[in-house]
């Protein structure tokens, strides 16, 4: 990867209608207030209820015990998942009392050709996968080109124990972009994908 590209800024433009029950992992809080991890994913549990019960005056107070679940959940997440190379760590929350979905997001210099490239985001010769990835072509926004891919992977060989994951891989004016989903419970995806699908459809990334 070349230092202009990592040096580059990149502007991501999410579909914010469509964001009310996510939450975007923050990996640093300034000091003071709810910028601290607690207070903050206190906040994020309530905007998470908000976002499915919504915000009318009608609409019943959410049950504390949920909020501190939610909460707690959130800050795990936190803790796990806002290592490695992704740019964006998220949680996918598709229905209230089902845990959510971790999603990464990250870039990559555009280098490899398409073709060639899409087994490696694919992850088609990852040696722990269960079977061989299928990978589709995928609308993306922007005039991106893309494919999703679904994976399942060995979690626990010993208990032949699997995950799933949905990857998403897009390219656009020299940028390629991965997003990636995992579901511990492969039985979620079923319930869970046709909300990712609309909001990773919906996902541009550029460079400033």
């Amino acid at each position: 990867m070349s230092d202009a590209f990592d040096k580059a800024r990149f502007v991501i433009d999410f579909p914010y209608s469509d964001m009310d029950t996510w939450v975007v992992l923050r990996k640093k809080f300034p000091s003071g207030g709810w910028d601290e991890p607690e207070p903050w994913a206190e906040m994020a549990a309530g905007g998470v209820y908000a976002g499915f019960a919504g915000t009318g005056s009608d609409v019943p107070m959410p049950d504390p015990a949920w909020i501190d679940r939610t909460a707690h959940v959130i800050l795990s997440a936190r803790e796990q998942f806002t290592g490695g190379n992704f740019l964006h760590s998220m949680l996918m929350f598709y229905e209230p009392d089902r845990l959510p979905i971790p999603v990464g997001l990250t870039v990559y210099a555009a280098e490899l050709p398409w073709k060639q490239a899409i087994p490696v985001f694919a992850g088609e010769h990852d040696p722990e996968n269960v079977s061989k990835p299928v990978i589709e072509d995928f609308r993306f926004a922007a005039e991106a080109v893309g494919v999703r891919a679904i994976r399942y992977t060995h979690l626990d060989p010993t208990r032949q124990t699997i995950m799933a994951r949905a990857v998403y891989y897009f390219r656009r004016a020299g940028v390629d972009t991965q997003v990636m989903a995992t579901f511990v419970d492969p039985s979620a995806m079923k319930d869970a994908l046709p909300k990712l699908d609309a909001f990773v459809g919906k996902l541009a990334v550029y460079v400033r």
